[in-house]
């Protein structure tokens, strides 16, 4: 008898960006990483994700060094880049992942849990943050497109 599969059997596996965007309530759509970011997001069947997203053509250090940077060059490099790792559970009611953060380039969100909704169509994953109000009073949906490229 075969069983229909799980959200958390759907999520497992690799998954490389598509898209990263921002949704605001004024109409307009931003792209905090450009319109051509980078990403990987990792599944594992041990409940352990891991998210990386950058914008491409960060400029490199003058040092090989990756301790050497200056300060100018870690803050670019910083500000081009969104990383975080951690356990994650999921709500199948509710079509949620919750991703605890271990480990992340933003120190704020250590220890913190982040909510994503979540829409599987084939070998395409959408993950929804809910709304989030950002310091000028705007309210934004951070939504970012996926593509599988294995599944585990």
């Amino acid at each position: 008898m075969n069983r229909m599969p799980t959200l958390f059997d759907q999520l497992l596996g690799s998954w490389e960006l598509v898209s990263y965007q921002l949704d605001l309530d004024t109409g307009r759509t931003a792209h905090p990483l450009g319109e051509d970011a980078v990403g990987l997001i990792l599944y594992t069947p041990q409940r352990r994700v891991a998210v990386n997203i950058m914008r491409p053509g960060r400029a490199t250090w003058a040092s090989p060094n990756p301790a050497a940077g200056t300060q100018a060059e870690t803050a670019a490099a910083a500000a081009g880049y969104l990383a975080y790792a951690g356990s994650f559970t999921v709500d199948e009611g509710a079509s949620l992942v919750e991703h605890h953060v271990d480990v992340s380039l933003f120190p704020n969100w250590v220890g913190d849990v982040q909510r994503r909704f979540v829409d599987i169509t084939g070998d395409e994953l959408v993950l929804e943050s809910p709304v989030i109000t950002d310091a000028a009073g705007t309210s934004v949906t951070p939504r970012l497109r996926w593509r599988r490229i294995i599944h585990a």
